[in-house]
């Protein structure tokens, strides 16, 4: 049980409120907790380092779960023992009908914001929250946000720096924007608060008394030192990595420069996929400024899955519609997406240079513009257009031949170069088909 920190019970005639919290050149390190809420805490210069954080639960709870968590050492995970412990955090809201988006909520974490420092190896729980804003700091690494009530709709997270890497945002309802600032930038680790990288110069936290970890000290986590604080393709600026945001019902918006994971051993169709967004009702938008590589997407509908560069290594799963799937430069042959459902359908998907994953769909399919096609599109209806302004290549892989199909019309077929021997376009009617090349492969109408 912790035996130190800040504690506000409402039980016997108190508001178990914390209305401010603020620290100037200062961490929080320990243990909060608030029956009823906390309105606000605002750190400049400091970190929110291997801390505790609960608002809507009772005193007993969250001391009961701060003792697992700390001895557990080790990341957070979702099991049943752990989410059970927030039980009462709720939340409540003023207004008139149940809207989240109509309703002025009493939020249980108002907003957090850390300005030149940043989040790491810290838990937040309760009902909802409102703003978790990181300025001019390092990001937010290796922590976890559990919510549990409908009042998140409006909720933002946001941070610049090196963005959010092995951390769960589990939101419960919905969140409006999920943000990871910056262009990809070179960062250096030592231009972020001493307390965070005392690696440096010390063996033990001066803090806990314990070994640097992955939740309170950046060098450990990144694998940077003193002497190698800057590394290209760990120290960048705008990434999303290994992060789980979910909630059931909707996410608004998910932006970021660079969407990725770096975990090798579990395999893109498990559940258990490290860098997953994951909302039942819908998806809003996910852009990424430069590439998407390890992403598992599940969700009711999906606005638009974007990037600047290249889209691999991802998977998309849609129980009804999907509006836009956009790469500026390849959609590649580790690309699956399955469009399910009586609404499951494709409105375009759009690559600027090939397309080579494979993707199902049960109902219509829009528009398919690429410049070079060698995957699998495959649907059970129509499709608007086929648009191919080179060759339609052939995958070199018997098992899975290049082949766009559907069951019933094609109303427009055009491709600008050859269609290869091993290709096929297949269809129970095409209505305007314009191959500029030599046909190789198959047009079968059936």
């Amino acid at each position: 049980v912790p035996i130190a920190g800040i504690f506000a019970n409402g039980a016997v005639g108190g508001s178990g409120e914390i209305n401010q919290i603020v620290g100037v050149n200062a961490d929080i390190r320990g243990t909060i907790v608030a029956t009823s809420q906390i309105d606000n805490i605002t750190l400049r210069g400091g970190s929110i380092a291997g801390a505790r954080i609960l608002a809507g639960t009772t005193l007993d709870e969250g001391s009961f779960f701060v003792h697992a968590f700390i001895f557990a050492d080790e990341q957070f995970e979702t099991d049943p023992f752990v989410t059970g412990v927030i039980t009462t955090g709720t939340g409540t809201g003023t207004g008139t009908g149940t809207n989240p988006l109509t309703v002025i909520p009493h939020y249980n974490i108002g907003s957090i914001g850390v300005t030149g420092g940043g989040i790491i190896g810290s838990f937040f729980g309760g009902g909802d929250f409102n703003r978790i804003i990181v300025d001019q700091g390092f990001g937010i690494f290796t922590s976890v946000f559990l919510f549990q009530s409908q009042y998140n709709a409006n909720g933002v997270v946001q941070t610049d720096g090196m963005g959010i890497r092995s951390s769960q945002l589990l939101v419960g309802n919905s969140i409006n924007s999920v943000v990871a600032q910056g262009d990809g930038q070179l960062l250096n680790v030592k231009s972020y608060p001493a307390s965070v990288r005392q690696s440096e110069s010390k063996t033990f936290d001066a803090s806990t008394g314990r070994k640097h970890s992955t939740s309170t000290d950046l060098h450990v986590y990144l694998g940077t030192s003193a002497k190698r604080s800057r590394a290209s393709g760990v120290t960048n600026a705008g990434i999303i990595e290994d992060s789980v945001i979910a909630g059931t019902r909707r996410l608004g918006s998910l932006k970021a420069y660079h969407i990725r994971s770096l975990t090798n051993n579990i395999p893109i169709t498990s559940s258990g996929y490290p860098m997953r967004v994951a909302f039942q009702n819908s998806i809003g938008k996910i852009d990424a400024t430069s590439s998407i590589d390890g992403l598992y997407v599940n969700g009711g509908t999906l606005d638009r899955l974007s990037s600047g560069g290249n889209m691999s290594h991802t998977r998309v799963q849609v129980a009804g519609r999907v509006k836009e799937v956009v790469s500026g430069r390849n959609i590649r042959g580790t690309f699956t997406m399955n469009v399910s459902g009586p609404n499951g359908q494709l409105d375009r998907l759009f690559a600027r240079q090939g397309y080579f994953g494979n993707t199902k769909v049960t109902q219509d399919i829009g528009i398919v513009e690429v410049t070079t096609y060698g995957g699998q599109i495959q649907g059970s209806k129509n499709a608007d257009g086929l648009a191919v302004y080179g060759d339609m290549v052939a995958s070199g892989d018997p098992t899975t031949p290049t082949l766009f199909r559907v069951n019933k019309t094609i109303k427009k077929l055009f491709v600008g170069g050859d269609i290869d021997d091993g290709v096929t376009v297949r269809a129970g009617l095409i209505v305007k088909q314009n191959v500029v090349g030599t046909v190789f492969g198959d047009i079968i109408i059936s």
